[in-house]
């Protein structure tokens, strides 16, 4: 059985094993460092779905100014034209060709959407369920989204889609001089060593997980 002791324990091993993971975040900052360690550790075919033209600008930002490296990922694209400087585009218009596209990939996708995909999918819930629905044993996913964009119900039951459902959030009463330490709240889970609990991790330099004490 895993040890879960740290963050980086958790997020390790969510990237060795074949569990669909949810994680939602209230800020960007340390699910960016969350991101880096997935694409780090990641072994074999890694697709990232960037949903929406802000998201891709996202991905060049960290590209640009840290150490994350994307040539290791296939770029897939959903937004309003249908083009984008990732490997493959889709349309808004396109979810049906692009749940088509999922059905194919092996490996990890992570899927990258913010809190714009209630805005951008009439049925964004329905949209989750086809795609989990639709992969096989090959594919496992790996989804970031924003925790304040959801009311509890719609967070329950995008989590019961899941197999592991995890909310980000800065420790509150923390003095660590400067230093923000950050809780990963396991809210759901079906893997027995992956227990509803919380640990806790610190952002480094360059975006590195970090632990905390």
């Amino acid at each position: 059985m895993m040890m879960i002791a740290t963050g980086a324990d958790l997020i390790d091993a969510l990237v060795k094993d074949n569990h669909n993971t949810m994680i939602f975040y209230e800020n960007i900052y340390p699910a960016l460092s969350i991101f880096k360690r997935i694409l780090n550790e990641t072994e074999g075919e890694l697709t990232i779905l960037a949903i929406s033209n802000p998201v891709m600008k996202t991905l060049r930002e960290i590209s640009a100014h840290t150490d994350v490296d994307l040539s290791k990922a296939r770029i897939v694209t959903l937004n309003l034209s249908g083009n984008g400087d990732g490997d493959v585009a889709f349309s808004y218009n396109q979810i049906d060709e692009l749940t088509e596209y999922i059905k194919g990939l092996r490996g990890t996708l992570i899927i990258l959407c913010r809190g714009l995909l209630k805005i951008i999918v009439e049925d964004y819930q329905k949209m989750f369920f086809r795609i989990i629905e639709s992969i096989g044993d090959d594919l496992k996913i790996i989804a970031f989204t924003a925790w304040k964009s959801y009311s509890n119900g719609e967070i329950a039951t995008i989590s019961g889609m899941f197999d592991v459902a995890i909310h980000i959030r800065k420790m509150d009463n923390v003095f660590s001089f400067g230093e923000e330490v950050y809780e990963l709240n396991v809210i759901q889970s079906i893997v027995p060593y992956i227990q509803p609990g919380t640990v806790y991790f610190k952002v480094g330099a360059n975006l590195e997980m970090e632990e905390h004490g």
